[in-house]
């Protein structure tokens, strides 16, 4: 199955209800926000862009996001 826009949103918004469901702490619902806003920003991203360079970018907002709230 081809990398889009759409299954990127799609696996993004899971993994953050996945999150919340977890979460317990103030931190947590933190890095959900910020995950969530990742989502928004990145679904406006113009269709011009590079797929490749649109998920290395997704990829890495999301290890960040992971190793700042760790």
């Amino acid at each position: 199955m081809a990398v889009s826009p759409q299954n990127v949103t799609t696996g993004i918004t899971l993994m953050a209800l996945q999150l919340l469901m977890n979460a317990t702490q103030q931190r947590d619902v933190i890095k959900i926000i910020v995950i969530n806003l990742l989502v928004l920003t990145t679904a406006l991203v113009p269709p011009r862009l590079n797929e490749k360079h649109w998920v290395s970018l997704l990829v890495n907002g999301w290890l960040n996001i992971t190793r700042t709230a760790a």
